[in-house]
């Protein structure tokens, strides 16, 4: 899957359209390669969905949460056990708009799934990606907030159009 933004910028009388896209498995394997504690534990992930976190049209930067079912080697503390195990986390990025470069914002810890359903999986990841960003929409401070999709970029000459294609 490819995450897909369109951007309609108005300067003045002229509209300008921008499109950029970013593969997902691949950031996926980058950042388990390069970020990622377990990293040499990895075999390969099996499926995976993805959450719009924030989109702020003053950075352009997009945070998206990945969340991954894969195999792994268990632990090297974990004795007699040679076999991979299915897993769940998740990992953070940063995508710049400007750019098209992505961060790493941060890679979850490997969490057995034991007996459990993918369905109860998923169902548990999309309810911690919500209160996560209901966290966020209670402000701490005047200076942290959430730029939720309005139309308030309209008036700052700016209009971000999102979607995923599959």
């Amino acid at each position: 899957r490819f995450f897909t933004a369109i951007f309609l910028l108005f300067q003045g009388q002229y509209l300008t359209v921008e499109q950029l896209a970013l593969d997902f498995e691949y950031v996926i394997n980058e950042v388990i390669r390069n970020d990622a504690s377990w990293s040499k534990q990895f075999c390969s992930f099996s499926d995976y969905d993805i959450v719009i976190l924030e989109v702020c049209p003053e950075t352009n930067q997009v945070i998206i949460n990945i969340g991954l079912l894969l195999l792994a080697f268990p632990s090297p503390d974990e004795e007699g056990q040679l076999r991979p195990k299915t897993y769940h986390t998740s990992l953070k990025v940063a995508w710049d708009l400007n750019t098209g470069i992505f961060v790493t914002v941060s890679v979850g810890d490997l969490t057995e799934v034991k007996g459990q359903t993918s369905g109860s999986v998923w169902s548990s990841y999309r309810k911690s990606c919500v209160d996560m960003v209901m966290k966020w929409l209670v402000p701490e401070s005047s200076g942290r907030y959430v730029n939720r999709m309005t139309n308030e970029a309209l008036h700052k000459g700016i209009f971000c159009l999102v979607k995923v294609s599959l």
